[in-house]
């Protein structure tokens, strides 16, 4: 409402699990190798709405994989049905190093594994929304939609982004060059992370 001039107070919107759910995640990544006191790096390089929204797998892995160097940590996958292809080419880039689960779970189980996840890195997103509910610290990749109307509702989040002429162009694919998300870098994301963990 901020976008039209409406102001109020900011009361965080809070997403809830079962007991059974999230014990479910911590054994499903158990069986994986990611124990209760790892950390858990969440990325989710898809986003239904085109690919326009999409920054880029090869990124992600590259950030991914250099922010679990620094942090000892885990990475986890996400995505839904349509994205499997997106996520396994990251997951070739980190060379096993991830769990993926993407297209591999309901909308319930992806709640709580998400919730599990000490940090997320994500484009504008479903999944973002999620992560921002349930307090995870997160940093959202920003490209062809508005970022003042659809950011993480959260004070816990970066939103990375570059000042384009063409954007917020709201499209499903890039008409031109896909500058938007071509300029965003890992080194971008990457600081980012660090300035929410440190």
């Amino acid at each position: 409402l901020g976008h039209f001039g409406i102001t109020g107070s900011r009361t965080p919107l809070r997403l809830f699990i079962t007991a059974d759910e999230e014990n479910g995640a911590t054994e499903r990544l158990a069986e994986q190798g990611i124990q209760p006191d790892d950390f858990v790096i969440g990325i989710n390089p898809g986003a239904s709405y085109g690919s326009a929204k999409r920054w880029y797998p090869d990124r992600f892995a590259q950030a991914a994989r250099q922010l679990a160097e620094k942090w000892s940590a885990k990475v986890v996958i996400f995505g839904g049905p349509g994205e499997a292809e997106i996520a396994a080419d990251i997951e070739r880039c980190l060379e096993g190093k991830a769990v993926n689960v993407s297209g591999k779970t309901s909308v319930r189980e992806m709640m709580a594994l998400i919730k599990r996840c000490n940090f997320f890195i994500t484009n504008d997103s479903g999944p973002m929304h999620v992560a921002a509910a349930f307090a995870v610290p997160l940093v959202a990749i920003f490209g062809s939609t508005d970022h003042t109307g659809t950011s993480p509702y959260s004070s816990n989040s970066i939103i990375v982004r570059n000042d384009m002429k063409c954007a917020p162009c709201k499209l499903r694919e890039c008409p031109t060059d896909h500058r938007c998300m071509t300029s965003v870098t890992a080194e971008a994301v990457i600081n980012a992370a660090e300035e929410l963990i440190n």
